[in-house]
């Protein structure tokens, strides 16, 4: 999904919003998804992961995984399927061989994996896989573009329009680097 891909963008996300992006994505997910996450510091990945976490049902705060690599939030009661929520943080990974070695292959049925960073190690990554980015930091309204499949984003699109966010559908040359400051 380098070059030319379906993507929807929102633009002045502000805090709420991106509340309500946890929502939608919540309900567009599936199972087995990978959902590679985008940004610079401080911009939201992992304010988006506990978005989704909370709209999934799980009760307890989600943190960033920086020292520790990965965190699992094993959800009370399953959620369209979902059961687990395992959260990368690849920051201070040197290989993919290093995700590797801590089971990033070994995706559990019912789990969705969301991996801040992603884009360090995304020609790794399956085909179907999420990108969310994420461009802004502090308390500045946000712009947020998520590239799927063309299968897949209808059901975003649907997602985001329950949760009243008014997304700008584009087949287009992403520049994702504009989400790596």
């Amino acid at each position: 999904m380098k070059d030319t891909c379906t993507t929807i963008s929102l633009v002045n996300v502000d805090e709420e919003q991106m509340q309500a992006l946890g929502r939608a994505l919540a309900k567009a997910l599936h199972a087995r998804d990978i959902v590679s996450l985008e940004g610079s510091l401080g911009a939201g990945k992992t304010y988006l992961v506990r978005e989704v976490a909370k709209a999934l049902g799980y009760p307890h705060h989600v943190t960033s995984p920086t020292f520790v690599l990965q965190k699992l939030y094993a959800l009370p009661e399953p959620r369209h399927g979902i059961d687990l929520i395992i959260h990368y943080d690849i920051y201070r990974l040197d290989s993919y061989d290093e995700l590797r070695e801590i089971g990033f292959e070994e995706l559990p049925d019912g789990a969705v994996a969301f991996v801040e960073w992603g884009r360090k190690f995304i020609q790794h990554f399956p085909p179907s896989v999420v990108r969310i980015g994420i461009h802004g930091r502090g308390n500045e309204k946000r712009r947020v573009a998520i590239g799927a499949s063309g299968d897949r984003i209808p059901k975003f699109i649907g997602a985001l329009n329950d949760e009243r966010l008014a997304p700008e559908l584009s087949t287009s040359n992403i520049i994702w680097e504009l989400f790596d400051e």
